[in-house]
């Protein structure tokens, strides 16, 4: 019985350990600039879309999600993927 509940406590902590910054970086995208350098909270107050419109709109980032699948897809298709795209005329070298 000790063994049992000595287990669930350590899965529950590496849980919170492995999770923890995954909300913490999902609140910290959906909180204002002065939310996240001045008042510090836990959580997002009053939750903003705004950063993710401005990541896409300003920064371009769907230029560099497209790069990173075809990167991904090369690394999942092996060594003719990577002699794909040294070929001549491919759309990405290596």
């Amino acid at each position: 019985m000790r063994e049992r509940i000595l287990r669930g406590l350590v899965v529950a902590l590496l849980l919170i350990i492995v999770l923890l910054p995954i909300y913490w970086m999902v609140a910290a995208s959906l909180k204002s600039n002065l939310e996240i350098t001045q008042q510090a909270t836990l959580y997002p107050h009053a939750p903003s879309f705004d950063n993710y419109r401005r990541l896409f709109s300003e920064k371009r980032m769907e230029l560099s999600l497209a790069a990173q699948c075809v990167e991904l897809v090369g690394a999942l298709r092996g060594p003719e993927a990577e002699r794909a795209a040294r070929a001549p005329g491919a759309l990405v070298s290596v």
